[in-house]
């Protein structure tokens, strides 16, 4: 082990080499995260648990979510307690750095002030250190999210004129959002626990069945993945995975049948990523007139049934019971994204078979007397 009083000059090059990332720190401000984030790539896994009872600038927390919608960053806010730590570590090939102290996520904490780190490059402390994140901290964190940052900020001002905030009101701040994620969470639960039922349901075979030979008219119509010579009658006239209404969208797409294709081969393109496409296709420069998001994501369970949810009335109607919402504040792509990592993460629970299956059991769920 080794002593440093420059947090930064121990990890910098770590942190350019990193695949993944661990941060458990009990403060942070935009110029830490930021520095974080613009030196480690973009394929790098960062996870970090923050604190409030030091204070935390929203603002920094609304960073974090927002870079957590752009790449692979698992951001927590630890809620059981008085939360002091200030804990990094780092993996990449076999290599592995830990660093204890006293240095919070600031630009002030990694550069500037006087701290104190010990850091080691042992894999066995690193286990040790990772053993405790799992182990110690996640049990006692909840995800950050709009809903928490927009209550914790309303007081975060007035606690900063004072200085200092009753202990008591942080604390209910922690309750509150303890408890609304464990109603999320129990809602949740009871939702895969009824996909669950239709997943052992006697006709649940033929139903997989039936879906598979759905889809693959409906590419066949489509004219998938060249999107040329396109059957639009035939693909309208399915009402599996969604009706859609033709009135003026037939007008639309006639008129136009290669920018249709353009469109369709943008929002089909995995090289890019969803969020950015369906925010192309609905409000970009590949948009059409009358082109919904339930023709979009038919388009995408087509294109890869097991990867992609269908997003229309009676999937938002069937969540709604259950507590599952749509996030605010966001581009319709980004809420796409949010609620298919949601659905991808309680299709795999459930061993439901791929998302054109999973629209028949959430059909279901809406009409259990059929």
């Amino acid at each position: 082990m080794q002593i440093s009083s420059n947090l930064y000059s121990i990890l910098s090059t770590h942190l350019k080499k990193a695949d993944e990332v661990w941060i458990a720190v009990a403060l942070v401000n935009k110029q830490g995260i930021r520095t974080i984030l613009e030196t480690t790539r973009k394929d790098c896994t960062v996870n970090i648990i923050v604190g409030i009872d030091l204070p935390t600038d929203p603002l920094a927390l609304r960073e974090i979510l927002t870079h957590s919608l752009k790449r692979n960053l698992n951001a927590h806010v630890f809620t059981s307690g008085f939360y002091h730590p200030k804990v990094y570590a780092i993996k990449y090939s076999n290599k592995y750095i830990t660093a204890v102290g006293s240095a919070n996520l600031t630009g002030g904490g990694l550069e500037k002030n006087v701290e104190l780190t010990a850091y080691d490059t042992s894999s066995k402390t690193f286990n040790d250190i990772i053993n405790w994140y799992n182990k110690e901290l996640l049990p006692g964190a909840i995800p950050l999210s709009d809903e928490f940052i927009k209550k914790y900020a309303k007081l975060y001002d007035a606690r900063i004129k004072q200085q200092k905030r009753p202990k008591k009101e942080i604390e209910q701040i922690k309750e509150a959002a303890e408890e609304n994620y464990n109603v999320s969470l129990t809602n949740r639960k009871a939702f895969v626990s009824a996909l669950k039922s239709q997943r052992k349901n006697k006709n649940y075979q033929q139903w997989v069945k039936n879906r598979k030979k759905v889809v693959n008219n409906l590419r066949k119509y489509i004219d998938y993945p060249d999107f040329k010579n396109i059957d639009l009658e035939s693909f309208l006239a399915v009402k599996e995975l969604g009706a859609i209404i033709p009135i003026k969208l037939k007008g639309q797409i006639y008129a136009n049948p290669k920018r249709f294709q353009r469109t369709l081969k943008h929002l089909t393109d995995e090289s890019l990523p969803i969020e950015k496409r369906i925010d192309d296709c609905l409000n970009g420069k590949y948009k059409i007139p009358e082109v919904n998001i339930s023709l979009l994501s038919k388009v995408l369970v087509l294109h890869k049934p097991k990867i992609y949810y269908l997003h229309n009335g009676a999937v938002t109607d069937a969540l709604e019971p259950f507590g599952l919402y749509f996030p605010r504040g966001l581009s319709f792509g980004n809420k796409y994204k949010l609620m298919n990592e949601l659905l991808l993460n309680i299709m795999t629970q459930t061993e439901i078979d791929d998302f054109a299956t999973l629209d028949v059991c959430i059909w279901y769920l809406n009409h259990p007397d059929s």
